[in-house]
């Protein structure tokens, strides 16, 4: 079971990485604009992964923020 579910997540993460390794070009090539040359999928994933980083960085500091007016 365990080995099937892995399988799918693996599976689920390469059609993931492929779409995002695509885009550029499909946008490029739909809007005739060569902007997007140099914006990759690498550069999408860590824009990407900054973004969700930056995201849990202030929620955990508001998290934190109304933990210690709780308790005071």
């Amino acid at each position: 079971h365990l080995q099937k579910t892995l399988n799918r997540l693996t599976f689920l993460g390469a059609l993931f990485l492929a779409f995002i390794a695509i885009v550029p070009n499909i946008v490029e090539t739909l809007t005739n604009l060569s902007v997007f040359k140099g914006l990759g999928g690498t550069s999408l994933l860590i824009i990407v992964g900054v973004a969700i980083d930056t995201s849990k960085q202030i929620q955990t500091y508001m998290i934190s923020r109304n933990y210690e007016n709780i308790v005071q």
